[in-house]
Order: structure tokens, then C-alpha cells, then sequence
């Protein structure tokens, strides 16, 4: 049966299911061609069972050498653009909401006469150096952050620049160069985590590279980790583009995206793909059991989880607590004291995207604080929210906290005196009133106040940037529901919007 058949005959039995959703559902097919059309990438998901799977296959080999990479010192002729991402297609760009950061500027023509954007990257351990161009994920338009100009050459120091996240350990690690090269060579070296690396310009601007090596290799080992981690990296970088766009721009919770990107390396680890991201800091598993294992860091964590929920993100993958690997902690800033570090006010982010969703209207009834006693994580009204708390160890029993029950209780009561208040806001005033030294979700953003001192006086908040906001309105984050049928609902940080819309969960692929 034909394609569009089958999604014809699904949707007349299932006349809940859209087309859209069904459509991508039934036979997702994506073809990813790399730089010179060495390699294609082929995710497929099926409707209708719970098998999910990605293929990718070598295609032809056109004889794309290192030398071709290297077309700034040879002088050879760029490609053709069409293998670059947005900002280097014909594609319209995207529509987003109003963003404090920098504008992002059309798309340039696609015509093989614009130089697509090019990268150095510098081993210091070798001294080999390579010059990596933007790698377009096909079917996938929207722009990632553009790289500052004057940024040409990213240095990868001899030592403390290269880390594997270590399975069984759940820590990062470094790894050597020498190591690290042999990724993805062949079978003795699957491994299911990503070799990544602290980069640094000469303006001490910090990047992180997530690397692929051998990826020729890789792909032609389909049941592979490795290839599984490709997958993820592919994943994790369309979510960023289609998604978290607008909430990176804030500066605050979802690191930079700066685009996928490709160089051979020619015998020394084949051809190589990395993403390019903001350098974040230390994951929260290397710093458990040490002196910045304090209450306070653990809120901080839990903030930058309930933070992403009230964007409309679902995180997806908060099995374990490995999880923490991908809560990354800024305690390199220089702007931090000790006491700063110590008291929970570093920057914090998360990272690694590959299983989350958009379009989540976070129920939660508890903040993830400690609490004096133990509840089901299918009792908090968001069971992603009840994982975290269960794992970053609020539920051992806090002396002299407030027990979950009492919790729950007050967040109903409040709930029920005040039907027209959207769920954000009434754990505002939860937090306040039930917690009232602990840090505040938005202290930075909002002012709070009560209209009197009762129990369940009515919250009011504002929002320092704009002024009076109605206790009715959703100021805790929105989610704009703009992109196309094949792509994800983008993620907006922008406070003060309407309430979150209910729409069709998206199938993320």
C-alpha cells in the first residue's frame, strides 16, 4: 500500500489522530546528507508499535578528500551550499517571538559562489589542525546561532580540555587525545557515551565539541552504540534549532547551539562530526560528595527542572540518576565568590536534548524541595518532576519540613479558592508561603506579594522588565506553537504570555 494511503486508511480508523501527527508517525523518513554525499542518514519511525528505529547507511564514495576540507590554504572551490544549514540555504527563515538576544539575520542566497562557514579546529596535543565546515541536517531549515566572526580558531588544550561522561560511574572523565581518536574506529570501541571537549579562542570564549570520530566507520555498524550516539547528537542538535532557539538567546538554563559541523582528518580519525555548543561547567554528578554538594545546589538543580517545565519542555530521559550528568553547574565563572558557588548562584544549565518534548503543561503540585517525607513520584501531578525530587534525595525525610501531604493539601486548597490562576503561579505562592527561605524560581525576574497575610491570600507578581501582571496570566514561561507539521513546537523564555494552548503531543523522533 501506498504511503499516503496507509496514512488515509489510519486516520479514517482513527479519526482522533491528524494528519500531521499520524503522517509522521506511520513512516518518518529523513535522509541527512553529509559534506560531499560520502555518507546518508536515515531515521524511520513506525505508528502503531513501540519499536523505534535509525538506520544509516553508507552511500557512495565520492572521493572527497582531507585536501578539499582545507580549501582556505589550497584556494579549492567551496561546496555548494545546499550541503550548509539554514543560514547558508534559500530557505525562508524562521518566524520567532520577540528575543533579548542579538537578531538573527536572513539566509544567505544558495548559490555555490557563498562561502559556506568554516571552523580551525586546533589539537594542541598533536598539533594537528583542521578546518571544519557547517553540516546541514537535511529537511531541518531553522537556523542555529550564528558563530561570532571574529571567532575563526577553537584551541583544544594538551590537558583538562577532553572528557567522556563514564557509564558506570555516571562522572565525566578525561580522556587523552590518543584515546579519544579511536571512537567509533571499529567494534572493540563502541561505547555508549560521546567524547566532548573544552575549546577555547584566543579571547578565552569557551565551546564545547561533542565529537563523532571515524563517523565513516560508525555508520556502517548499525546496531553499534556509537551509532546510537550519532543518532542522539543529530536529535539533540533539531531540538535545540526547532525548540529552544528563543530560550538559549536568554543567556540563562539552555546552552548556545552553534550548528553541526564536519572535517576530515584524513587517516588520523577518518571524518569527524561534532555540534558546537556554550562550555557550561561541571555536571552535578562530578560534584556530589564534594564541598559544593550543599541544600543549596541541590534547589539549584531542582530550579533548573521545574525552570525547563514551566518553558513547556519535558526533559525525557530522568531514569536514574545519571540523568545529573546533564545539569551543568558554571563554577568557572569568575564573576562567583566562594560563598556564590557554595549558595546556589552559579549559572546552571541543562543539556543533551535527544528525548525531550515540547508542548508540556506541567501539573506538578510540589516544588522540588526537600520535603520531611517520602511520596510516589506519581503523586506529584508530573511524574518527570517527582523523579527529580526522589533522586536529588528531597524525599529522605527533611526535620522540621513541611511533609508532602501538607504540601499537596495547601497547593489543592489554594487551587480551588482561586479557579482562574494558572498552576505556575499557584506554586508561587506555595513556595512562599510553605517554603519561605528557600530560593525562589524567578527572584531574578519577578517581584511577589500577597494581598493580605491570610493563608491563602491572593498572589500577586510582577515582572520587573514589564511592569503589573495579571495574577491570571501565565508568567512563568510559554510555549508558541508556530513551527510546521514537521517540526517540533518551539520553546519560548519570554514571561507574560498567554496561557499555554492544549495541542496534540508531538512525536519526537
Amino acid at each position: 500500500m501506498e504511503f499516503l494511503e496507509r496514512v488515509r486508511d489510519f486516520v479514517s480508523t482513527n479519526p482522533q489522530v491528524g494528519d500531521g501527527l499520524c503522517q509522521r508517525r506511520l513512516d518518518f523518513n529523513e535522509q541527512v546528507s553529509f559534506l560531499a554525499d560520502e555518507v546518508k542518514v536515515y531515521s524511520t519511525a513506525i505508528c502503531g508499535g513501540h519499536k523505534e528505529t535509525v538506520e544509516i547507511i553508507p552511500a557512495a564514495d565520492k572521493g572527497f578528500s582531507h585536501d578539499q576540507v582545507n580549501d582556505e590554504e589550497s584556494g579549492a572551490k567551496a561546496p555548494d551550499n545546499s550541503q550548509y544549514d539554514g543560514q547558508c540555504s534559500s530557505s525562508s527563515p524562521r518566524t520567532a517571538l520577540p528575543s533579548s538576544g542579538p537578531p538573527v539575520g536572513p539566509p544567505l542566497p544558495n548559490t555555490s559562489t557563498t562561502k559556506s562557514p568554516s571552523l580551525r579546529i586546533h589539537f594542541e596535543a598533536s598539533g594537528a589542525r583542521y578546518t571544519a565546515r557547517r553540516w546541514k541536517i537535511a529537511n531541518h531549515d531553522n537556523p542555529f546561532e550564528s558563530m561570532p566572526p571574529d571567532i575563526t580558531t577553537l584551541h583544544i588544550r594538551k590537558a583538562h580540555s577532553l572528557f567522556h561522561n563514564n557509564p558506570h560511574e555516571d562522572v565525566r572523565q578525561e580522556v587523552s587525545l590518543d584515546d579519544a581518536k579511536l571512537w567509533g574506529s571499529d567494534s572493540r570501541y563502541d561505547d555508549a557515551g560521546v567524547v566532548f571537549a573544552r575549546a577555547i579562542t584566543s579571547s578565552q570564549s569557551r565551546f564545547c565539541l561533542r565529537f563523532i570520530f571515524n563517523v565513516d566507520k560508525v555508520v556502517t555498524r548499525k546496531r553499534s552504540p556509537n551509532y546510537r550516539v550519532l543518532a542522539r547528537l543529530i536529535k539533540d542538535a533539531k531540538f535545540h534549532s526547532d525548540c529552544m532557539f528563543e530560550l538559549a538567546q536568554t543567556g540563562k538554563l539552555v546552552p548556545r547551539h552553534y550548528g553541526m559541523w564536519i572535517m576530515d582528518t584524513g587517516t588520523w580519525a577518518g571524518k569527524v562530526i561534532f555540534s558546537v555548543t556554550q562550555w557550561c561547567g561541571t555536571p552535578w554528578t562530578n560534584l556530589v560528595h564534594t564541598a559544593m554538594d550543599t541544600e543549596e545546589n541541590r534547589i539549584l538543580v531542582g530550579r533548573a527542572f521545574e525552570d525547563l517545565h514551566d518553558c513547556g519542555v519535558d526533559f525525557g530521559g530522568v531514569g536514574g540518576r545519571d540523568v545529573f550528568r546533564q545539569v551543568v553547574i558554571d563554577l568557572e565563572d569568575p564573576n562567583l565568590t566562594r560563598e556564590d558557588r557554595l549558595k546556589g548562584r552559579a549559572p546552571c544549565y541543562i543539556t543533551g536534548y535527544s528525548e525531550a518534548t515540547g508542548n508540556h503543561q506541567c501539573m506538578r503540585k510540589l516544588p522540588i524541595l526537600p520535603l520531611a517525607s517520602f511520596l510516589p513520584p506519581s503523586h506529584v501531578g508530573c511524574y518527570e518532576i517527582g523523579q527529580v525530587l526522589l533522586l536529588i534525595g528531597f524525599m529522605n525525610g527533611k526535620e522540621g519540613g513541611v511533609s508532602p501531604s501538607t504540601a499537596m493539601q495547601w497547593h489543592k486548597t489554594y487551587s480551588e479558592l482561586h479557579p482562574d490562576m494558572h498552576n505556575g503561579n499557584v506554586l508561587m505562592a506555595q513556595r512562599a508561603k510553605l517554603f519561605p527561605k528557600a530560593l525562589g524560581l524567578y527572584d531574578d525576574e519577578l517581584e511577589i506579594w500577597f494581598e493580605d497575610d491570610g493563608e491563602y491570600a491572593r498572589i500577586h507578581i510582577v515582572q520587573r522588565a514589564l511592569g503589573w501582571q495579571s495574577p491570571e496570566s501565565d508568567v512563568v514561561g510559554s510555549v508558541s506553537e508556530d513551527c510546521d507539521s514537521d517540526s517540533y513546537p518551539r520553546v519560548t523564555a519570554k514571561l507574560g504570555h498567554t496561557t499555554l494552548e492544549e495541542t496534540e503531543a508531538v512525536l519526537a523522533i
